[in-house]
């Protein structure tokens, strides 16, 4: 719910960490005016992947951890 608000108020992309399951989804907002993207961190540790995002890049990804 959190995620969906944040993209209709007009953020592309959205990553939250506090809940320890990797998570990823696209998220339609606004009556389906807004799309956008939520990603949910994990836990890195557990799941020996890191979430990334670069300038330019459609989605997050999930890179391991070095």
């Amino acid at each position: 719910a959190e995620a969906a608000r944040r993209v209709a108020a007009g953020f592309d992309f959205v990553a939250f960490g506090h809940c320890h399951d990797p998570d990823e989804e696209e998220i339609s907002a606004d009556g389906g005016k807004r799309r956008g993207f939520y990603a949910n961190v994990g836990y890195p540790r557990q799941d020996g992947q890191l979430l990334v995002w670069r300038t330019g890049d459609a989605r997050f990804r999930r890179e391991k951890l070095p």
